[in-house]
């Protein structure tokens, strides 16, 4: 609504042409018009207590069907205005939804059935190889590499009866240790067996004992020299392993690198979502913490304007419940027939107000000046500039003057704000006949 509207109904209720039950009609519906909230507060203060502090005049039957027009032709309006549907849909937050993590390292490994196979035919061939070549042995310790040869095993030949004797013993504590050792790994899947030839044994004591004398050796010699070893000479080292078991380990260690890269890119996307939702939650409260900064901040500007005024309106109201308040209309000249002020003055408070209508413009080189004439001698009773937005004038250097020895009260315009005497051009004018107090 427009504001000469609003002000008019607050006009209209403070004359009494507008009763209460209308009003909360008017007020209910400024909710939803383009009324500021600060203004619609200033109506109700208005309401409240404007009533109870002036008596005003009742308005004529004319003036009372002026503003019954006006107000039919607003509540009219007013009412044709709908409420505003308010959308009470709340939205739904609807929170991230996690990506599956597979259970990689919960999953028993599967062997490929290539590779079963190929154990099976090994497993075959060993068992075959071995029974149909009585040689197999000494092929074997060239696959792996031993240093005994063909001829040295097949050349050794049985001893006496003591020194059999103490051969088994030997081979007994011998084969105890070696293959002790020898089950630990994870390729062995089966004992050895003892052979029913003494000349095989004694060579494979000799091959321990020599591979025990290599290690030391090895053993010895400085980290360096071992670091520049062929790949060969290690496999003196290892146990004999089949194929097969060569394959299943690599297949192992292939499958469970593999789990542990799949398992690290997991945990990183995961950390990179929450890392990116943390800072998006964090970005939503600090905007919605400045949106509640500045709200505030409107609040408190308009809480000033409102305290400003209340201030103001107390201070009329001190005046007013004065006891020797005077309250006296200034009236326009002939330099400005159409100017009239109201003056309200409480010489025992010295304070005062003034209103003035209808005056001339004034720079600000140009002050006006209040002035009371006690037995024919002009007393100062304020300097000031006229503003548009300022109704009320306020008066704080009122001299200690007899009100009774007052003739006349004069607004003049003079280009100091110092005047000690009244030179310039009368503008507002008053003669005291009486002391008129309320």
């Amino acid at each position: 609504m427009e504001e000469l509207k609003f002000n008019e109904l607050m006009y209209a209720y403070t004359a009494g042409c507008l009763d209460y039950d209308e009003m909360k009609i008017f007020v209910e519906k400024f909710k939803y018009l383009n009324i500021d909230k600060i203004e619609l507060g200033e109506l109700q203060n208005v309401i409240s207590f404007l009533p109870a502090i002036l008596e005003p005049e009742k308005p004529g039957t004319y003036v009372k069907d002026e503003i019954a027009k006006k107000l039919r032709k607003y509540k009219s309006e007013i009412l044709s205005v709908e409420k505003p549907e308010e959308d009470e849909s709340i939205p739904v937050y609807e929170e991230p939804v996690e990506p599956p993590v597979e259970e990689f390292l919960n999953e028993e490994e599967s062997l490929p059935e290539n590779i079963v196979e190929e154990e099976v035919y090994h497993e075959t061939d060993f068992e075959l190889k071995e029974e149909s070549n009585p040689e197999f042995e000494n092929e074997l310790l060239e696959e792996n590499n031993y240093p005994a040869t063909l001829e040295y095993v097949t050349e050794v030949q049985p001893a006496d009866n003591e020194e059999k004797e103490q051969d088994n013993e030997n081979i007994n504590s011998v084969n105890d240790i070696e293959l002790d050792s020898y089950y630990e790994t994870e390729a062995i899947s089966e004992p050895i067996e003892e052979t029913e030839d003494k000349s095989y044994e004694k060579a494979l004591i000799d091959e321990i004992q020599f591979q025990e004398l290599r290690e030391k050796e090895e053993a010895e010699s400085t980290q360096d020299l071992h670091q520049e070893l062929p790949k060969d000479d290690n496999k003196i080292k290892q146990p004999f392993q089949y194929p097969q078991d060569v394959h299943i380990a690599e297949y192992k260690g292939k499958q469970s690198n593999t789990g542990v890269i799949i398992f690290t890119t997991i945990v990183l996307i995961l950390s990179l979502v929450a890392a990116a939702f943390i800072f998006f939650y964090f970005t939503q409260e600090n905007d919605k913490s400045q949106k509640e900064i500045i709200s505030l901040r409107s609040e408190v500007d308009g809480l000033n304007q409102e305290l400003i005024r209340l201030n103001k309106v107390q201070r009329i109201l001190s005046l007013l419940s004065s006891k020797d308040v005077w309250n006296l209309n200034l009236n326009g000249t002939i330099g400005n027939p159409t100017g009239f002020g109201k003056l309200i003055i409480d010489f025992s408070a010295h304070e005062g107000l003034i209103q003035l209508y209808n005056m001339p413009h004034s720079n600000d080189k140009m002050f006006y000046h209040l002035w009371v004439n006690v037995k024919d001698t002009a007393l100062s009773l304020g300097s000031f500039i006229p503003k548009k937005d300022v109704e009320y004038i306020p008066l704080s250097e009122i001299p200690d003057i007899n009100p009774a020895e007052i003739n006349s009260v004069v607004l003049t315009l003079e280009e100091s704000k110092e005047a000690k005497q009244p030179k310039g051009t009368e503008y507002l004018s008053t003669t005291i006949q009486q002391r008129r107090t309320r």
